[in-house]
């Protein structure tokens, strides 16, 4: 139920030679404006914790690290409450507010201080299993009640919101009505995002289902976003500093435009996490990022 959407099953069945270590649990929640995470882990804290504990059994008693950022005091102190009386090797780790915080590979470095290698390397590589907190919640009702994945809860917010709300609803739930649950629009929105502001994607209808990974629905208004035409790289080096993962977005965008994605894959551009920090910070507006997702995706 993270970002990626990476199934469970995979995450919970090592291949062979490899073992979870550490069971990392993600409650960072690093995108402005999205709280799902950070209610579910006050309302849901108990369910939380007997998904720990069948995860562990599963992947053979691997210590538990559980990541939450320290802008979220109450999430703390309903974890600590839970876990209070847990046996074995269970701590809850307080990272400080930064973004992309909830990447599982800087998640991994912070808590346990592991480096995931280079792409094809995944996480269990280096003993790690990392796994969102909603996800960990739906493991214990389906394991303990049977129930399958049919609901999460999404962050539905912004300035053209009447009351901004998490909703808890079944995957399929039209946009718009989670819209008028609360309140319908306050104005009319100029963009609508699926997701967060930093990693979502604009919508031009209200009329489609959320999935099971449909973190947020973001409504803002004109005062909210502006218009601009992207413009030529001007090799300011500021989406060098930006990238967390240490990449050179500027090249992999050159690359990119002169469609030479021989050249983009040179510059490792399947290590990026697409978090939006280089267009972010971009003085000339280009697309960095959707240029990096389109060399990935050839």
């Amino acid at each position: 139920m993270g970002g990626a959407g990476f199934p469970t099953s995979v995450k919970l069945n090592p291949p062979p030679g490899k073992r979870c270590e550490y069971l990392v649990l993600n409650g960072a929640e690093c995108e402005p404006y999205l709280t799902a995470d950070f209610r579910v882990m006050l309302e849901r804290a108990d369910r939380i914790r007997l998904g720990v504990e069948i995860m562990r059994k599963i992947l053979g008693g691997p210590a538990v690290r559980i990541a939450i950022e320290a802008n979220k005091p109450e999430a703390i102190a309903a974890m600590e409450k839970a876990f209070a009386d847990i046996e074995g090797n269970v701590e809850i780790v307080v990272l400080p507010v930064l973004y992309p915080q909830g990447s599982e590979k800087h998640q991994i470095f912070a808590t346990v201080g592991r480096v995931v290698p280079e792409p094809p390397a995944l996480p269990i590589d280096v003993g790690c299993v990392v796994e969102n907190v909603g996800t960990v919640a739906a493991i214990a009702d389906a394991v303990e009640k049977g129930e399958p994945l049919l609901e999460r809860v999404t962050t539905v917010s912004g300035d053209a919101v009447v009351e901004p709300k998490n909703i808890l609803a079944p995957s399929g739930t039209k946009y718009a009505d989670l819209v008028a649950f609360c309140g319908g629009e306050k104005v009319a929105p100029a963009k609508v995002i699926s997701g967060g502001t930093m990693m979502g994607f604009a919508v031009s209808t209200l009329e489609i289902g959320t999935t099971k990974t449909t973190s947020g629905l973001l409504l803002l208004s004109k005062k909210k976003v502006f218009q601009y035409a992207s413009g030529a790289c001007i090799n300011c080096g500021r989406c060098l500093r930006a990238c967390p993962m240490g990449l050179n977005p500027a090249l992999i965008s050159k690359a990119v435009d002169a469609n030479d994605i021989k050249a983009a894959e040179d510059a490792s551009v399947m290590d990026c996490i697409e978090c939006g920090a280089c267009s972010f910070g971009c003085p000339a507006y280009r697309t960095i990022t959707a240029k990096a997702q389109a060399a990935a995706a050839k």
